[in-house]
């Protein structure tokens, strides 16, 4: 067997990556022991070129997609055992399951390297894609925004030894897309959908699609999966904003906005739409001007409800709202024309000489939705919130993305999302009826981080790794365990949040 040193720094410790270097490497006969050695450096190097935890976290993703036992049901919370053993000492994982890994001879050992290294520039795309946009592989950047963590486990189990770039490429797009869509589904029906949540539905789907399924197969797995869902957009007609939601308002708010823009021919903004540095921002159209809207909305219970809604809200540019978010709205009108297509659909002049944007409403037939508001009241309100939720069904298009043509919704059993009942009816909704006391929260009290959209407790491998310039809101250490808020801020009382836009 090769004679390969490791680093042996007097008393500095070695941690996984270095254990399981000299496990391998001393398996490798002498022939081959220095070409194993230079393949793991490179790969090392390349990886801790994106971010110092890069190398660790991408070998726990190839050892969850490719051989950790993960199961396929939907009866438990918990992350399988083999799952929970590798985002810790993985090294021992490994040589505790060197039969598995099929690791019986000084060439499997090589083999395990360089199948190492060569997802390795896999997993460095996807990296990539998920701080940097692109609009090929746009789920994977949307889902590293709302903390996805393991998005990239089921990419892997799914790519097979002989996939070329494109294929791998088409086949990331597919799960992501998935993973994308269930998000934005339990979004919206309020519906456990934190990093958490989604992390064990990616590994879920680690069991469904190891193997190296073909790209059409791949496509039919997925659209069992979504015709599996029984919840769809049918259940969002009071959704809107809440005081631990924001984050995911912008989000949907910010692909609403993006799909019309581009699908009208005006480029595609989305990284600017969702950067962290926030240059756009949500706008209330409602201003928070209880008595502008009596007496259509009596109680400020009404009143706030509405407001809230998504239907009642836009996204704008930082500098522009700030300077007119407090007018009437009648006197906003001309403001919003110079704006996205959203927001300048508004203006009863935003359809004259207007062809790209015409098409597009006739082509998606949206006139009754996608239409000018002289006066934005409560009837308004809803038509909007109706538009939102056609849009959802257009962007979010199973039929399109997977091609399923039926898709069934509203199923009796929910034992996949394990949780509670949804009757479509907000808090503020029920104390705008006299139900419940002013001040309430929920029925069950005040939300905690563990049931808040955008916090995540899962002690898996965070990915990606780099933080820095990402999207996401989760910290870039893989021992790490705090959370920001769903804003995107530090959580911290005192720190900057989003402004409300009122």
């Amino acid at each position: 067997m090769g004679n390969v040193r490791v680093d042996e720094r007097p008393g500095v410790r070695l941690g996984p990556i270095d254990l399981l270097k000299s496990f391998l490497l001393s398996e490798v006969d002498a022939e081959h022991a220095g070409g194993a050695a230079n393949v793991w450096r490179q790969m090392i190097s390349e990886l801790a070129g994106v971010d110092v935890n890069a190398p660790s976290e991408f070998i726990k993703t190839y050892l969850i997609g490719r051989y950790a036992e993960v199961g396929t049901g939907n009866d438990s919370d918990e992350l399988s055992e083999d799952v929970e053993r590798i985002n810790g000492p993985f090294h021992t994982w490994v040589k505790d399951n060197a039969v598995r890994l099929e690791l019986t001879r000084s060439s499997d050992h090589r083999r395990l390297i360089d199948d190492l290294a060569g997802n390795a520039k896999r997993y460095l795309t996807l990296a990539s894609a998920a701080t940097n946009y692109v609009p090929e592989l746009g789920g994977v950047y949307f889902n590293a925004y709302n903390g996805i963590s393991m998005q990239a486990a089921p990419i892997l189990a799914a790519v097979g030894p002989g996939d070329d770039s494109s294929t791998f490429k088409a086949k990331a797009k597919l799960i992501a897309d998935y993973l994308d869509l269930v998000f934005v589904r339990r979004l919206v029906n309020d519906l456990p959908a934190s990093g958490t949540d989604l992390d064990r539905e990616a590994v879920r789907l680690v069991g469904l699609l190891r193997g190296g399924v073909g790209t059409d197969k791949l496509r039919e797995v997925l659209a069992r999966e979504v015709a599996a869902l029984d919840y769809d957009f049918t259940g969002m007609n009071t959704y809107g904003l809440r005081s631990n939601n924001r984050r995911q308002v912008r989000y949907l708010l910010a692909r609403l906005t993006g799909h019309v823009e581009t699908a009208c021919a005006r480029g595609d903004e989305m990284s600017r739409y969702l950067d962290s540095r926030r240059p756009f921002e949500i706008e209330h159209i409602w201003a928070n001007h209880f008595d502008r809207y009596q007496p259509e909305t009596p109680t400020h219970a009404e009143f706030d409800s509405y407001r809230n809604r998504l239907g009642a809200l836009l996204l704008l540019q930082k500098s522009d709202n700030a300077s007119y978010q407090d007018l009437p709205y009648e006197e906003k009108l001309d403001y919003y024309q110079r704006q996205n297509h959203l927001a300048g659909a508004l203006h009863p002049k935003h359809r004259e000489r207007n062809a790209p944007f015409n098409k597009f409403v006739k082509q998606n037939k949206l006139d009754r939705a996608l239409r000018a508001f002289p006066k934005f009241d409560k009837a308004a309100i809803r038509t909007r919130q109706d538009l939102y939720r056609r849009l959802c069904e257009i962007i979010w298009n199973p039929e399109a993305s997977f091609g399923a043509s039926v898709v069934p919704a509203q199923r009796s059993d929910r034992s996949r999302t394990r949780t509670r009942a949804r009757y479509d009816v907000a808090v503020t909704d029920l104390i705008a009826k006299g139900l419940l006391p002013r001040g309430s929260s929920s029925w069950g009290g005040a939300a905690t981080k563990s049931s808040t959209p955008g916090y995540s407790t899962t002690a898996g491998s965070r990915w990606p790794p780099a933080r820095a310039s990402g999207p996401c809101p989760q910290p870039g250490s893989s021992s790490s365990r705090r959370r920001r808020a769903p804003d995107g801020t530090s959580g911290v009382p005192g720190s900057t949040t989003e402004s409300h836009g009122s």
